[in-house]
């Protein structure tokens, strides 16, 4: 298993688009705190007593978008041009090849945004006002979900085998499907959006209970649901479906 896992990793290492999309995540993350903390620099907010962690959630969204896309792409791309049935001459079963691609897709994404959450929190332990620890749990969420989101998209990339599909439903699902059922009517707003993935994402990482008033530990758990959902989804497709 773990010659699997380095072969997986060795194919990862030589894309440059691999890395390209994760220089993009610590771009728009570590960017975009840049931008707020410079705020706590200027006149207008050099007064301010303390700075809360929960000013690092800025460049969140475009970042997780990034690491969702490189993980659909990334397992779909394979299966589009039929590259996972060549591996299966040489590994004795199908889902340890499945396990290696979200194992080194999660990997990539969580030590990626610890090296980005790392770096803004540097810079923040730079600024003159003092950081206010009480919201140091979101510093661990927002690495966790990092690795959910992968393992979510990269289950969707085995879903739908084509690239174009397996990023374009997520991000529609992440940024719109979710923000809009909460709109639709009050019986989705009350039933149904409470128990959607990234409501719960958003509303923990903004440092405050979920829709439908779950506490933290709820909104992790349904999160965790639904990667365990897709995920187990994915490797019965993947073990059952014929290839050529």
């Amino acid at each position: 298993m773990l010659g699997i896992i380095r072969s997986e990793w060795t194919r990862s290492r030589v894309m440059w688009g691999t890395w390209i999309m994760l220089g993009f995540v610590l771009l728009f993350y570590i960017g975009a705190n840049a931008l707020t903390l410079s705020y706590y620099r200027s006149e207008y907010g050099m007064n301010e007593p303390e700075v809360g962690l929960m000013e690092l959630g800025v460049g969140l969204m475009p970042a997780y978008l990034m690491i969702l896309s490189l993980s659909a792409v990334r397992v779909s791309g394979t299966r589009g041009h039929n590259l996972h049935a060549q591996s299966f001459l040489v590994i004795p079963a199908r889902w340890q090849q499945l396990f290696a691609q979200m194992f080194v897709n999660a990997a990539l994404a969580m030590v990626t945004m610890a090296v980005a959450v790392g770096v803004s929190v540097a810079m923040m332990a730079t600024l003159p006002q003092k950081i206010n620890t009480d919201q140091l749990p979101l510093l661990g969420y927002t690495i966790l979900f990092a690795g959910l989101i992968s393992l979510m998209a990269s289950a969707i990339g085995v879903l739908i085998p084509s690239s174009a599909g397996a990023v374009a439903l997520p991000l529609v699902w992440a940024t719109a499907v979710e923000l809009i059922s909460q709109q639709l009517s009050q019986w989705i707003a009350d039933n149904i959006a409470p128990y959607l993935p990234f409501n719960n994402i958003w509303m923990i990482l903004g440092g405050s209970v979920s829709i439908g008033g779950h506490e933290t530990p709820v909104s992790v758990a349904i999160v965790c649901a639904w990667t365990v959902v897709l995920v187990a989804w994915a490797f019965l497709v993947h073990q059952r479906k014929d290839v050529k």
